[in-house]
């Protein structure tokens, strides 16, 4: 990852609060004086299972709540790959600088927009049938959100990735020194989010 970006935020959700828009956002951290942003796109585990564990996720939900749709059935319906084995991974979001428009630049800040993808996982399965996506090197920056010790360690060691980023509202993961070390020599960067911290309690 190069950093020579100036002031970054790499985590500008492409799925927004139903009140604003991503474009909405993008201006908003440019007029703040931000240069780089990154328009994260994430998926969770269910993009990466098997048709298999996709029809027992439904049939489970079925029998807690029919009239409710689960998120294996909204990934099966938006993008199965149709061999029947995982839903692909989607491709970048089609927004440039131009979609942004013209805001005010006095210190004339070189403006990037890049575009992150997020990938919860939580086995080495997982995270062999991510690497093996087309549409992943599609995307500048690759970050994933490991639910389990295992998926930790095995991204650490094993993938080619930019930042890991933790859940503050899941349990945490044990990482050793070493582990850590490891991170570093390989140009991993760690993601804690914040937003929640600010947040309105009464939400």
């Amino acid at each position: 990852m190069d950093w020579n970006y100036g002031y970054c935020d790499l985590n500008i959700p492409l799925n927004c609060d139903p009140s604003t828009n991503v474009v909405d956002l993008l201006r908003t951290a440019f007029t703040l004086g931000y240069s780089t942003v990154a328009i994260n796109t994430e998926v969770g585990k269910e993009c990466l299972a098997s048709s298999k564990a996709l029809q027992k996720g439904k049939k489970r939900k079925r029998n807690e709540n029919d009239d409710d749709t689960s998120t294996a059935d909204q990934f099966a319906a938006a993008g199965e790959s149709g061999d029947g084995s995982t839903n692909e991974i989607p491709k970048p979001a089609s927004i440039t600088l131009a979609d942004v428009g013209q805001i005010p630049n006095p210190k004339n800040l070189q403006r990037r927009i890049l575009h992150r993808l997020t990938v919860e996982l939580d086995d080495r399965q997982q995270c062999h049938k991510l690497m093996g996506s087309d549409n992943v090197g599609r995307y500048d920056l690759l970050a994933i959100l490991p639910t389990t010790e295992s998926a930790l360690q095995h991204a650490i060691q094993n993938l080619k990735i930019d930042i890991i980023a933790f859940d503050a509202d899941s349990k945490p993961l044990p990482l050793t020194r070493k582990l850590y070390g490891v991170a570093i020599q390989r140009g991993i960067h760690f993601e804690l989010t914040y937003s929640r911290m600010i947040g309105n309690t009464l939400d």
